[in-house]
C-alpha cells in the first residue's frame, strides 16, 4: 500500500488530499483546506505566506487521514507553464528487437535533454506519437518488434524563479517537494475517456481566479490558454451593482439558479434575502448581471477556440471543471445560451472515499494531481518490480555459479 499526497495552490485557497493506492484502487483518506496567502492571479509571490497556507491545509488532511506526510506533489497551471516540442530516435539493441521500457525510458530522458534554457526548468515529457522503423500512428510500441523508435515529445516548462517558489513554499510548510505536476495535462487523465483524448476534446477549468481552456487532440495536449476573468468577477459585478460585501455577493452568487435563464423558471419568489444595502435584491436583476459575465466569458472562449483552430472540436462538446462548475444551474444556462453541449468533468477512474469531494468539481484540479500521482507510483512499482526479478534472477545465477565453484575449490586446498 502506498500514500501520498499532493496540493493545488489557487489564489483564494489551497487543497490537499492524501491518497492510498492498493491493488490499483485509489483511495482518498484525507482532506484538508485552507485560504491561500501569498499568491497572486495563480503565482505564488511570498512563499512563506503560501507555505503558512499549504501547512494549515496539509494539517487538516493529516488528521482526517491519520497520518503524516513528508513530502507531496504541487500542481501549476495557467501562465506558469510553456510548452515545446522535440524528437528523438534510437536504436532498439536488444537481441530479439522487441521494444521494451528500457527503450521508452531511454528515448524519453533523450527527448527531454534538450537545451531550454537556463532560466526553465521541465518538468514533465509526454509523448505526442511514435514512429517505428519509420511507420506512423504508433501508439504504444512496447512489445513491438523493430530497429529503430522515433517519438515526438511534449516539453512542459516553468520558470527556475516559479520553481523554486514552488520548493520553497514547501520547505516553509515542513515539507519536501516530491514533484510539480502540469495541472491540464493531469486534467486530460481525469476526465477523458481513451475515445475522447483521441478524437480531441476541450476542457474548461472554470476558476475563481482565472478560467483556463484546456484542448486534447490526437491524445495529446495541444493548447492551453489562461484568461483573467473568473468567478472573482461574478462576485465583483454583484457586489459593485447592488452595493454589497464581496462575502455576501459570493452567497447571492450561489444562491440564485442559473437554469432560470435557461427558460426553467423554479421559484416564484423574486426577491433575495436582507443585505447591507437595507433591502432585498431583485432576483431577475441579480440574474441579469451573472448572464451578461457569463457570455462574455464563454464568447471569449470560443473567440480563442476559433483562432487557435479547433473549431471542429465545438461540436464534440466542452468538459467543465473547478469552484465554479457548481454554480446552480451553470450547465443548462450555458447549453440554453451556446450551440456546443456543456457537461460537468467527471473523473474516469474509480476513486473511493469521501464521495462529497470526488463528486465535487471543486475538487476537480487537486483530484487530477491525485490520479497522475497513483499513475506514477504504479509505473515505479512496475519497473521496481522488474528490476527485483533482474535481480533475483542475477542471485539465482551467482548462487549456482557458487554452488558449481565453491566444491572445486575445497579439492584444490
Amino acid at each position: 500500500m502506498s500514500l501520498f499526497g499532493v496540493a493545488d495552490i489557487g489564489t483564494y485557497s489551497i487543497k490537499t488530499l492524501i491518497g492510498e493506492l492498493d491493488n490499483g484502487v485509489i483511495s482518498l483518506v484525507g482532506v484538508g483546506k485552507s485560504d491561500s496567502e501569498g499568491v497572486r492571479n495563480g503565482r505564488i509571490i511570498k512563499p512563506q505566506q503560501a507555505g503558512n497556507s499549504l501547512s494549515e491545509a496539509t494539517r487538516r488532511a493529516e488528521e482526517m487521514a491519520s497520518e503524516n506526510l513528508k513530502s507531496l506533489y504541487l500542481g501549476v497551471g495557467g501562465k506558469l507553464l510553456d510548452f515545446t516540442t522535440n524528437e528523438a530516435t534510437i536504436s532498439i539493441t536488444s537481441k530479439d528487437r522487441i521494444v521494451g521500457q528500457n527503450d521508452i525510458n531511454r528515448l524519453m530522458d533523450l527527448a527531454g535533454s534538450i537545451d531550454v534554457g537556463t532560466q526553465k526548468r521541465i518538468i514533465s515529457t509526454i509523448p505526442q506519437d511514435f514512429r517505428l522503423d519509420g511507420q506512423e500512428g504508433v501508439s504504444n510500441p512496447l512489445g513491438l518488434q523493430g530497429r529503430r523508435l522515433d517519438m515526438t515529445a511534449t516539453l512542459v516548462t516553468i520558470n527556475e524563479k516559479s520553481m523554486k517558489n514552488y520548493r520553497d513554499t514547501a520547505s516553509r510548510a515542513g515539507l519536501k517537494l516530491a514533484g510539480i505536476l502540469p495541472t491540464p495535462v493531469c486534467l486530460g487523465d481525469l476526465l477523458l475517456t481513451e475515445e475522447e483524448y483521441r478524437r480531441g476534446k476541450l476542457i474548461l477549468d472554470f476558476g475563481m481566479g482565472k478560467t483556463e481552456l484546456i484542448v486534447f487532440k490526437q491524445g495529446q495536449l495541444v493548447d492551453s490558454r489562461s484568461f483573467s476573468p473568473g468567478g472573482k468577477n461574478l462576485t465583483k459585478d454583484l457586489a459593485a451593482k447592488f452595493n454589497i460585501t464581496p462575502e455576501e455577493a459570493r452567497e447571492v452568487k450561489h444562491e440564485v439558479d442559473l437554469s432560470v435563464l435557461a427558460g426553467k423558471e423554479v421559484s416564484t419568489d423574486n426577491s433575495l434575502g436582507e443585505y447591507t444595502n437595507g433591502g432585498k435584491l431583485d432576483r431577475e436583476k441579480v440574474l441579469s448581471v451573472l448572464s451578461a459575465r457569463l457570455k462574455e466569458i464563454i464568447e471569449m472562449i470560443f473567440s480563442e477556440v476559433r483562432q487557435l483552430g479547433h473549431d471542429n472540436l465545438l461540436s464534440y462538446g466542452i468538459k467543465v471543471t473547478g469552484g465554479n462548475a457548481r454554480l446552480r444551474g451553470l450547465m443548462g444556462f450555458f447549453n440554453d445560451h451556446f450551440e456546443p453541449e456543456f457537461e460537468i468533468g467527471r473523473p474516469k477512474r474509480k476513486i473511493i472515499g469521501i464521495e462529497d469531494v470526488v463528486e465535487n468539481p471543486i475538487y476537480g484540479n487537486v483530484l487530477a494531481l491525485l490520479s497522475s500521482c497513483a499513475k506514477r507510483t504504479e509505473v515505479s512499482k512496475q519497473l521496481d518490480g522488474r528490476a527485483s526479478k533482474s535481480s533475483s534472477l542475477l542471485s539465482r545465477v551467482i548462487q549456482k555459479m557458487r554452488a558449481i565453484s565453491l566444491p572445486n575449490i575445497g579439492r584444490d586446498r
